[in-house]
């Protein structure tokens, strides 16, 4: 604790420590993870510093629409994200690889465009992403199927027009409280209220999902078994957040930290997609 240099906030590390009934060795950790978000460190999945101080994340935000071209089963295809690919593409606007033939692309003979970015019309006809670079890929339009909890959802993710798959999805850089997991607040001397910070967190993020016109999450893959983890985007005219003040959009995963529904997390675990 005396590596946190202010009193406010070793008091709110303290407090949350009695919130989640930690052990010596969790709050040990939460310090240490805290002392490195207040020194800029980079976030465990590769991300970008938090940026701003305690408990701000930094928002990864792509273009809805961008992929990059990637060799598959000896060919050019579109890696759409998600272990998903569009084989055979039809290719344009490439130069000399647009008057290549067709059974020169099944050959693989536009292998010197593997890594170019692009974008993918609703026949499956691929064109240049001009201006775009690899940190607008993988974001997509979604429309949530089911909240599990305050950091975890299932989404319906529109790959491409046309193409819809099923995904489970963590919040990345947070971890909010388990449900059922109850604290004690005192509000008189002599009665007490039972709180599920859990529940809370999960009703927040319904009830912000139920206002949202439009839902854009950019994915990122922390390790090798193809789990993801994503920023979460909420088109709601009415609001915005201090990391977005030039839409109007929410970046979720921000707005549960600001309102203290979610602590800083970098290290994911097995059992963090078993929801």
């Amino acid at each position: 604790m005396l590596d946190i240099d202010s009193a406010a906030e070793r008091r709110r590390l303290l407090a949350l420590a009695r919130k989640e009934h930690l052990t010596g060795e969790e709050f040990d950790a939460r310090v240490r993870a805290e002392v490195r978000v207040a020194d800029g460190d980079e976030v465990e999945d590769g991300g970008q510093s938090p940026g701003g101080g305690n408990n701000v994340l930094k928002p990864k935000r792509g273009k809805v629409g961008v992929f990059r071209l990637k060799d598959v089963k000896g060919g050019i295809g579109v890696d759409l994200g998600f272990r998903e690919f569009l084989e055979k593409p039809m290719v344009s606007g490439f130069g000399l690889a647009a008057r290549l033939r067709s059974r020169e692309l099944r050959r693989g003979k536009l292998r010197s465009t593997d890594g170019q970015l692009v974008r993918v019309n609703l026949a499956g006809r691929v064109r240049r992403a001009l201006g775009a670079t690899k940190k607008h890929l993988f974001t997509y339009r979604a429309v949530v199927d089911r909240v599990v909890d305050g950091d975890t959802i299932w989404f319906w993710v529109e790959l491409r027009p046309g193409q819809v798959i099923q995904e489970k999805i963590r919040l990345r850089g947070i971890d909010c409280p388990e449900i059922g997991r109850t604290n004690v607040q005192r509000r008189t001397p002599n009665a007490e209220r039972r709180m599920d910070p859990g529940r809370e967190a999960k009703r927040f993020v319904q009830e912000m999902v139920d206002r949202a016109e439009e839902i854009v999450i950019t994915t990122t893959k922390p390790d090798k078994y193809d789990r993801y983890l994503c920023d979460v985007f909420l088109h709601i005219p009415e609001m915005t957040n201090d990391q977005c003040p030039m839409t109007n959009e929410v970046f979720l995963n921000g707005e549960l930290l600001a309102r203290g529904m979610a602590v800083v997390k970098r290290e994911y675990e097995l059992g963090d997609w078993d929801v």
